[in-house]
C-alpha cells in the first residue's frame, strides 16, 4: 500500500485518470441496476412472473464485464470492445423494435409507461456505450495514461512478488 501510494503520488494525472475511470464504471453500474430493476418492474406489470436466473443474475453477469472491459488499471485496448457492444445494441435495438413495436409504440407507452422508460433507457445504451469508447481511447493522452496505468500495474504487482519471495 505504500509503495502503491508512493508511485501513484509521482504521477498524479495516472492516479486521477484511474479515478475518471472508477467513476464511469460507478455510472455504468447505477445505470445497469436501475434498468434491471425497471425491467424486472415492467415485466411484472405485463405478467411474465419473475425468474431469478434470467432477472437477477444477467445484470450480475452484465456488470461483472462491464467492470472488466472498464478496468481502472487496464490498456485503452481492452475499452475498444464498447464499439463493438455499442454497434450490437444498436442492432439489437433496432431489431426489437421492426419485429414488436413498430407502430405499436406509442399505444405500448400509453397503456404501460414503465415499458416506454425501459425501452427509452435501452436506447440510450448504444449510445452511453460509444460515448464511452469514445472518451476512453479517441484521445491519445487518454491511450497513454492508461497504457502507464498498466504499466504501473505490473511494476507494483512484481514489487509485491520481490517482496513475498524475500520472505
Amino acid at each position: 500500500m505504500e509503495e502503491r501510494e508512493r508511485v501513484y503520488g509521482a504521477e498524479p494525472e495516472v492516479k486521477n485518470w484511474i479515478k475518471k475511470k472508477k467513476m464511469i464504471f460507478r455510472f455504468m453500474a447505477a445505470y445497469w441496476i436501475l434498468h434491471a430493476v425497471l425491467s424486472i418492474a415492467a415485466l411484472q406489470q405485463m405478467g411474465a412472473g419473475f425468474q431469478v436466473v434470467t432477472d437477477v443474475l444477467r445484470p450480475l453477469f452484465q456488470l461483472f464485464w462491464i467492470s472488466v472491459f472498464i478496468s481502472p488499471y487496464g490498456t485503452w485496448r481492452i475499452n475498444l470492445i464498447f464499439y463493438f457492444w455499442a454497434f450490437c445494441n444498436l442492432a439489437i435495438n433496432w431489431n426489437n423494435y421492426v419485429q414488436n413495436l413498430q407502430g405499436h409504440l406509442p399505444e405500448i407507452v400509453q397503456q404501460m409507461p414503465l415499458l416506454g422508460v425501459v425501452f427509452a433507457m435501452e436506447c440510450l445504451v448504444p449510445l452511453l456505450f460509444l460515448g464511452i469508447a469514445c472518451y476512453l481511447t479517441f484521445s491519445k493522452t487518454h491511450r497513454e495514461l492508461s497504457d502507464r496505468a498498466q504499466e504501473i500495474q505490473r511494476e507494483l504487482a512484481e514489487y509485491a512478488k520481490a517482496l513475498s519471495s524475500k520472505s
